[in-house]
């Protein structure tokens, strides 16, 4: 077999994936910096014994709800990051029909249905390859971009969440309506398993 050259559809492919790579690492050491600092400056205030008891409660109280505030802060920024790297894994799939001229007909003639992961994956793999798909690239990603965007959870999206916690690639955790990531790491673990996952389609075309 003769081995290709680089593609148009693979360069973007490897831009985007580097992009997100590097936007998820600088927004974690951002927020993991900013905590440092706060714990610091609470330890510090802490240690203080020129400062009363009573009045360090006062001091300390703003630097907690700061510290709280982030905590959110973080988990809204990875919800947004997570739903780009899903955009990222549809979009590519997308390229991919489009670069290589696959057409993707409207579902039962339905004039407005917009086509899904897995009617790109149908259309760019057979039976075999696809049955190779982890399924949490098949409909998990899809169902829990869905729960973060809509906040809707029917019986179907919850147990896929549900399978989608206890898999090594992503880490949610949380309780029934209300999820979320448990770190920065699993959005990576995602984006390689979507980038990896893109190269050996693209690579058998």
């Amino acid at each position: 077999m003769i081995a290709k050259g680089r593609t148009e559809i693979r360069a973007e492919i490897d831009f985007v994936f580097e992009a997100y790579k590097s936007l998820i690492c600088r927004t974690e050491k951002s927020y993991q910096d900013d905590i440092d600092e706060i714990k610091n400056t609470i330890k510090s205030i802490e240690k203080d014994s020129s400062i009363e008891f009573e009045e360090k409660d006062s001091i300390l109280n703003p630097y907690y709800e700061i510290l709280e505030d982030t905590y959110q802060q973080v988990q809204k920024s990875q919800i947004v990051l997570f739903c780009g790297v899903f955009s990222f894994w549809e979009k590519s799939l997308y390229g991919l029909c489009k670069y290589y001229k696959i057409s993707i007909l409207k579902k039962d003639g339905e004039i407005n249905y917009v086509p899904k992961v897995e009617d790109y994956l149908n259309k760019l793999l057979n039976e075999t390859q696809k049955a190779e798909i982890p399924k949490l690239l098949l409909t998990g990603l899809d169902e829990l971009r869905n729960y973060f965007t809509h906040g809707t959870l029917p019986p179907k999206r919850k147990d896929i969440i549900k399978h989608i916690a206890e898999c090594e690639n992503i880490s949610v955790i949380g309780i029934e309506g209300d999820y979320y990531l448990e770190s920065f790491g699993g959005l990576l673990k995602s984006l390689d398993l979507i980038y990896n996952t893109l190269s050996s389609i693209e690579l058998n075309k």
